[in-house]
């Protein structure tokens, strides 16, 4: 019969590349996090700097003292009187509407809480992101708010001399708005500028040398949270080089509707295709009471 050698029959290798960790694999993964690591998130803080209360009507409006004209004076007896004069001008601002929508298949809404969980705290956030940049720049056109910095006063530079530095720049603004009878309240910054004024250092010693003026890099006794007795907002909603100071006791927030979200399936073919659509909605208005309270500027 001759030599006899034994046909070797080789199976296919079942390995954890073969199976697979996701679908259509059937491996099993060990999900560390329950819930979804969103992006970063700016933090917002503009809305806390100012007063806010609901309102009912889709207008708002307010009385705001234009000119005061005033003859008080020693008076000769038995002479007529000095007359004051005031006129007054009615300012209304229109309720705007801010908000934004998402499309799921229902499936994947009703089979997973966590993203049900997540989409509604993104769309949440992503409202309050543009609220804050509307408060504090909205245009005025269209639907937009008109913003804090598009109604303030311009930084005018009154008292600039040569070599100012940034911490100079915000104690003018100061000075201005004490011109103008307005206190300042608050300071609005780009982290990038705070951080420019942070590493400002006495002259005595040099620049590598010198002690920092308003900063402690060694975590000391030293805690700066204001600058020349002011609160400073730092927030990258406002562009690196430019400030906003003033009173912000001097602006409002009108809530008409809270930020919401609501679920349908009324939207186009949405019902028959099994599909939802998810939309957060706010309805709010600014009113600058005094413009003068506020200087808007760039270092």
């Amino acid at each position: 019969l001759g030599n006899f050698f034994p046909v070797s029959e080789e199976k296919t290798l079942i390995s954890s590349t073969a199976l697979g960790y996701s679908t259509p694999g059937i491996l099993g993964a060990e999900r560390i996090e329950p819930a979804i690591v969103s992006l970063p998130r700016r933090r917002l803080t503009i809305r806390d700097l100012l007063r806010s209360r609901p309102v009912t009507q889709a207008q708002v409006d307010f009385i705001r003292e234009s000119v005061f004209t005033n003859a008080a004076s020693p008076q000769t007896e038995g002479s007529a009187k000095a007359e004051t004069a005031d006129t007054f001008t009615i300012v209304s601002e229109k309720i705007r509407t801010i908000a934004h929508w998402i499309p799921l298949s229902k499936q994947v809404w009703d089979d997973l809480p966590e993203l049900r969980r997540f989409i509604d705290e993104n769309l949440i956030y992503g409202l309050k992101l543009k609220e804050e940049l509307e408060i504090l720049s909205g245009d005025n056109l269209g639907d937009h708010l008109n913003g804090l910095t598009t109604q303030a006063t311009s930084y005018a530079g009154t008292y600039i001399v040569a070599a100012d530095t940034k911490l100079d720049t915000l104690r003018h603004a100061i000075l201005e708005l004490a011109d103008a009878e307005e206190a300042c309240s608050g300071f609005v910054l780009h982290p990038r500028d705070y951080h420019d004024i942070q590493l400002i250092k006495e002259l005595t010693g040099g620049a590598n040398t010198g002690r920092y003026v308003a900063a402690d890099p060694l975590g000391g006794t030293l805690a700066v949270t204001t600058l020349w007795g002011v609160p400073c907002v730092l927030t990258r909603s406002i562009t690196s080089g430019r400030f906003l100071a003033g009173d912000f006791s001097k602006a409002l927030i009108l809530d008409r509707m809270q930020a919401t979200v609501d679920v349908s399936e009324e939207h186009s073919t949405f019902f028959t295709e099994n599909k939802i659509a998810v939309r957060a909605e706010e309805r709010i208005a600014l009113a600058v009471l005094r413009v003068g309270a506020f200087r808007f500027g760039s270092f």
